[in-house]
């Protein structure tokens, strides 16, 4: 399966250990499924954790042009 459920941590609490290991499916999954870009970065913050959101921010290089390119996704939880 593509991708990575990360709805079953809706309920887990927000500490440093479950971030990390959120950024690490996140990273696996991204250099399994995606080969036309390499990872740079995968970092997630919790500035908004009171309201129930996480920012997934990944950093890519495109590998055909080695443009560099960046995503901010809010995870509502």
């Amino acid at each position: 399966d593509f991708g990575v459920n990360l709805r079953e941590y809706q309920f887990a609490p927000i500490t440093t250990a479950l971030k990390m290991h959120m950024e690490d499916l996140i990273r696996h999954a991204l250099l399994r499924y995606e080969p036309r870009v390499t990872l740079d970065n995968v970092t997630i913050t919790d500035e908004n954790s009171l309201e129930g959101i996480l920012n997934i921010h990944v950093a890519y290089t495109i590998n055909a042009t080695n443009a560099k390119g960046n995503l901010v996704y809010p995870l509502y939880l």
